[in-house]
């Protein structure tokens, strides 16, 4: 372990996790989903109580749209902090939000996983209830990084509640289809309300294909013919198998998923 007293100690971001953010695609030197990254961090601002201004949105978006107008393929991430100072964790009555832009150039490679599709298993590590905090991506990624750190016999894992109720996978989305029906989970008590996850749903609203948000334990996947997962960078990665245990693995078809795909090709890189 390395010692050093070099830390923003200030930043209430740094020392409490006291923010937000969200994380874009940038695809011919335009930020994917623009206007849908910017309406996450309002709603996750006004939801930890993070007062921004109108004026000052409007230069974020316009500072954003700047920034990326030379990259052609990159990674554009965007944390909103509740500023600096204040006494323990109580915030500074005059402390100003800080917006901290970070542009990746390129971005990670999922074309195996699209064209092939993942495994999941199922995380030991149950996610946390706490309704305060639904759906808001929040600066304190600790359960996620207990995800990722656990040990993994598959491409990613499937996430439950501590009620066993299916949450997300550790930092994607997820859909399945039974019935003739698609579905992904309620989000009233915990996990992320994705960028890509929402703009899924509305694109299949629009071609009159209602998603059912719904609390689901494992036990629901057993007539599942059609999974994925999505985020902003992967897009939309096909589900061939879930291990649910060293005795049960389920398999999925996915003959549907190209519909979705196909849906989508007019508005992502996909």
């Amino acid at each position: 372990m390395r010692i050093s007293s070099d830390y923003p100690f200030s930043s209430r971001a740094a020392s409490y996790g006291d923010g937000c953010f969200t994380t874009a695609a940038v695809e011919s030197g335009e930020v994917e989903l623009l206007d849908p990254h910017i309406q996450r961090l309002k709603n996750g601002c006004q939801q930890i109580n993070i007062k921004v201004s109108k004026a000052a949105w409007q230069a974020l978006e316009q500072h954003l749209t700047t920034k990326v107008r030379n990259t052609n393929k990159g990674v554009l991430k965007v944390i909103i902090s509740a500023g600096e100072g204040g006494r323990g964790y109580a915030r500074s009555s005059t402390a100003e939000p800080i917006a901290y832009v970070h542009l990746i150039d390129g971005q990670p490679d999922y074309t195996t996983w699209r064209n092939s599709g993942v495994t999941l298993g199922v995380s030991e590590f149950k996610i946390a209830r706490q309704p305060a905090l639904k759906q808001i991506k929040h600066l304190n990624r600790l359960e996620q990084t207990l995800i990722k750190s656990s040990n993994q016999n598959a491409d990613d894992m499937l996430v439950l509640d501590t009620e066993g109720m299916i949450v997300e996978v550790s930092a994607a989305n997820v859909f399945w289809r039974a019935n003739n029906r698609w579905y992904t989970p309620e989000l009233d008590y915990s996990g992320v309300s994705g960028v890509m996850r929402n703009h899924i749903i509305k694109q299949l609203g629009v071609k009159g294909s209602v998603v059912s948000q719904v609390r689901a334990s494992l036990s629901t996947l057993s007539t599942c013919t059609d999974m994925f997962i999505c985020n902003s960078l992967m897009r939309l990665v096909p589900v061939t198998s879930l291990i649910v245990n060293s005795k049960q693995t389920l398999q999925f078809h996915n003959q549907n998923i190209q519909n979705i795909v196909s849906l989508l090709s007019d508005t992502v890189s996909i």
